[in-house]
């Protein structure tokens, strides 16, 4: 779940994780579980909740290569295990995933997932690379079949890791001789063992490089040895409580190379909403900052300070170089728009606005159109939908714009695919049409069949037969919709005629020693359905 304190608000997301979940710089989530150490949530449920009639699928992609319970390199001696025994040397305990946002341990690391594994006594590195919209997590090449922190110690049981303020990897080893819970020993081992052994104790690790070590905890005010304006001095601590800090001044840490400031900058800006302060700073770093995360945050803490409606800065970077930073104006664009008064007028307002939100259904980068097709409901899904037509096996994208039908605009979306679609394609529509009939909207549904119907006498009647069978098949599939559909009186008054006309055609058909055998049986799975 996620949860908005101020208001006492709480709010389901996507997925399942056992320990937690994990974001890193463009605002894509990730969790995982012991054995499958970590998973990207490729669709959000805020917005796939919305349509409860599309079945989306399973939110999760695995990203580790290989998937699954993969091999682990410990450098302790292999214990007794109590179960699982095959999966020795294998994520068995795989928690706290997390993503390395900064680039103080050298760049190459910054971005890399890690992933504790307290059983098998380490951490795990992962290079995560993006292509397409799906992430994949691999080994980095000097650590085939090795980790990035490995101990002999069988007592060493990493539980937590993170990203610190001083751009250090902090490591928390709960440091216990047994780690597995009680529940998955058997009692004649629990007998044997001292299941409370290191109760007292633990210890925390910072992980530096060596001409980094002792950048930690130093004061703004204080003598760092950094020129001034460095970006060394933008991870460092201030002397001051927050409530204390000038606004000026966390908006300079949103400049920060650290994921960690530019967060907590954000949320004190944003908690610090009963203050005013001079928003052109925020402004004019959304649209000039050298690094994208920098705009990316920027935006989005103007977004929460401005008045809602207010689009100008986010027009502006709807053509943003960066991919993820075009995806989340597309997302506070339509946010922006829903929060208005009147929200068709405030669209209205800015056609440049909308008109680059359109061309951003054709954009290079996957999940920035994912983001237009979840959006489209509050513009145009026709626009997403003619979209979909290209990309029909994309599943989170397809399942993006199903979650943005409606009764009032399913009625455009079928109009527009039916006029688009190949003369072989009438999955989506059968999909579509279903949609309608779910929505209650049998006069759209009853069009359809009854369309679909007339094209069984002529030259495709093969194909026509699998189309219409397909068509009847997904209505049924809403079992609540298709009993509704029958009893309605666009069915009876209209549909029935239909149908019982080609019966007797296909009837015929099944009875035609002449035909061949996959008209007929094509006829026969008509009839059933």
């Amino acid at each position: 779940v996620r949860i908005q304190p101020d208001y006492g608000l709480i709010d389901p997301v996507s997925g399942q994780s056992q320990f937690g979940r994990c974001r890193d710089d463009w605002g894509n989530w990730f969790g995982g579980n012991n054995s499958r150490p970590m998973w990207h949530y490729a669709l959000d449920d805020r917005y796939i909740r919305r349509n409860p009639h599309a079945a989306a699928g399973d939110s999760r992609r695995e990203i580790f290569d290989p998937p699954g319970a993969s091999p682990v390199f410990p450098i302790s001696k292999t214990m007794e295990r109590f179960n699982d025994h095959d999966r020795a040397n294998r994520f068995t305990s795989a928690c706290s995933a997390m993503f390395y946002r900064d680039s103080l341990l050298g760049e190459e690391f910054a971005g890399d997932a890690f992933v504790c594994e307290p059983v098998h006594n380490l951490v795990s590195r992962r290079v995560v690379t993006e292509e397409n919209g799906v992430f994949t997590a691999r080994r980095s090449a000097n650590e085939k079949s090795s980790e990035f922190l490995a101990s002999s110690d069988s007592w060493f049981r990493p539980v937590m890791i993170r990203t610190g303020p001083d751009g250090a990897l902090w490591v928390a080893d709960m440091y216990r001789f047994v780690i597995e819970h009680p529940e998955w020993i058997p009692p004649e081992w629990q007998a044997k063992l001292n299941l409370q052994a290191g109760n007292n104790m633990g210890r925390i690790y910072r992980i530096v490089r060596d001409e980094n070590a002792a950048c930690c905890g130093v004061a703004n005010d204080e003598a760092t040895g950094t020129s001034p304006g460095s970006v060394d001095l933008l991870r460092n601590w201030f002397s001051k409580d927050w409530d204390e800090i000038e606004p000026s001044e966390l908006v300079d840490r949103l400049s920060s190379l650290n994921g960690w400031w530019r967060d907590t900058a954000q949320r004190v800006l944003v908690h610090r909403a009963d203050e005013d302060f001079e928003l052109e700073p925020l402004r004019q770093l959304s649209k000039e900052s050298p690094l994208p995360a920098t705009r990316l945050q920027a935006l989005c803490t103007l977004a929460a300070r401005e008045e809602p409606g207010s689009f100008a800065t986010t027009e502006i970077l709807l053509d943003d170089p960066h991919p993820g930073v075009r995806r989340h104006a597309a997302r506070l664009l339509i946010a922006a728009a829903a929060q208005s008064v009147d929200t068709e007028s405030a669209l209205k307002g800015w056609p440049n606005a909308q008109k680059k939100w359109r061309a951003l259904i054709d954009d290079p980068d996957r999940l920035v159109r994912i983001q237009i097709a979840y959006s489209s409901q509050m513009l145009d899904p026709r626009v997403a939908a003619s979209s979909m037509l290209k990309q029909p096996d994309d599943r989170e994208f397809v399942a993006a714009i199903f979650s943005a039908l409606n009764e009032s605009n399913i009625d455009a979306v079928l109009q527009e695919v039916s006029s688009r679609r190949q003369v072989t394609d009438t999955a989506m529509l059968a999909r579509l049409t279903a949609q309608a009939a779910a929505f209650g909207r049998f006069d759209i549904a009853s069009r359809q069949v009854t369309q679909q119907l007339s094209l069984l006498v002529g030259k495709n009647g093969t194909d026509a037969l699998g189309s219409a069978t397909n068509l009847l098949t997904e209505i049924r599939r809403h079992d609540d919709a298709w009993r509704r559909f029958r009893e309605s009186d666009e069915w009876q008054k209209t549909v029935v005629g239909h149908i019982k006309f080609y019966e007797r055609h296909v009837d015929q058909l099944v009875l035609d020693a002449t035909r061949s055998e996959s008209q007929r049986v094509a006829a026969i799975r008509f009839l059933a359905a």
